[in-house]
């Protein structure tokens, strides 16, 4: 051995001084990724169809092994092997045969779109930093200054005001991981009705992932954002996703406790009520909205628009056959 190496046991993350994890974060291990997969294919995946929409369920009924394909504990081909298999051994005759299959096939083609997204950056790194389609790139109504900096903060805290918004950022702080309608939701906030720049607001969620993969987030975001001129713009109702997703609000309560001591109800009237010590909406969601939308919905549908859409497709578009429904 070289003199400068010393040989013996490796000595501990304690013993190195690296802080202890949190615990409400996922264990990182291959051992750990072949338990999550097992546990998954054998009893989660049942409620994947179905049941990763809502964060009262998503929790359980994700796969939750996106933290181990960000750290490489585990390979896409081996949880695509292992769900093909799985799908094989499906017994027809089972009477829930019908319920497996469909959440099995749910999951593998999420395990193609994640190889998608990651290659896209890798083909166009600039994607960091410019949209997919050259027509929003400049003249969007973000806001800056003093007002930035509020919405911003208020955003990254969980204290903008809108409940199902704050208590799914503060889950995000704290667990890592977040389901893909909630991360939808929050960023389609970010950028639709509190006006923050897309750019800004992919490295602030990537501050808060455990599971952080760039070209999944760089891409997602972008979509999100609806400056692809591909995808359709969504911006996601907090108001009506949490009336879908947590109509008894147990996630909000769970997560935002200055709310606990009021009703369903008395949440879902927020914008008109007084929370106690929960603060007021810091922006009006409607008017916000509105503004950027126009401008969103003006650039896709000019002819420029159009045209450069049509080039972004032809680079970046599924390739895949369109199922009958």
């Amino acid at each position: 051995a070289l003199p400068s190496v010393r040989c013996g046991r490796i000595p501990g993350l304690k013993a190195l001084g690296v802080p202890t994890p949190h615990s409400a974060l996922a264990e990182v291990s291959e051992r750990t990724a072949h338990h999550v997969l097992h546990d998954f294919l054998t009893r989660r995946a049942y409620g994947y169809a179905g049941g990763i929409s809502s964060m009262r369920t998503a929790p359980t009924a994700c796969s939750r092994l996106s933290v181990h394909f960000a750290w490489g504990t585990l390979s896409l081909r081996t949880a695509m092997q292992a769900a093909e298999a799985r799908q094989r051994a499906i017994d027809p005759d089972d009477p829930d045969a019908k319920q497996w299959q469909r959440s099995l096939r749910h999951f593998s083609s999420r395990l193609y779109w994640h190889a998608h997204f990651v290659q896209k950056l890798e083909d166009e790194v600039w994607l960091e930093q410019r949209a997919a389609n050259p027509i929003f790139r400049t003249g969007l109504p973000t806001v800056r200054g003093k007002g930035y900096d509020k919405r911003l903060a208020a955003w990254c805290s969980g204290t903008t005001g809108f409940p199902l918004i704050d208590a799914s950022m503060r889950y995000y702080r704290q667990h890592g991981w977040l389901n893909f309608r909630s991360r939808a939701m929050v960023t389609s906030f970010a950028v639709h009705a509190l006006r923050l720049p897309w750019q800004t607001i992919q490295y602030e969620l990537a501050k808060f992932m455990f599971d952080y993969v760039p070209g999944i987030n760089t891409t997602q975001v972008q979509m999100q954002a609806g400056v692809t001129g591909t995808n359709t713009i969504r911006v996601y109702s907090p108001m009506k996703q949490m009336a879908d997703h947590d109509p008894e609000a147990r996630f909000v309560r769970e997560y935002v406790p200055e709310l606990r001591e009021f009703s369903a109800s008395e949440i879902r009237d927020f914008q008109q009520t007084a929370l106690g010590t929960y603060p007021h909406p810091i922006i009006d969601f409607k008017h916000e909205t509105k503004i950027m939308k126009d401008a969103l919905y003006q650039k896709k549908r000019s002819p420029e628009g159009r045209r450069a859409a049509k080039v972004v497709y032809e680079r970046h578009g599924s390739r895949g056959r369109k199922t009958k429904r």
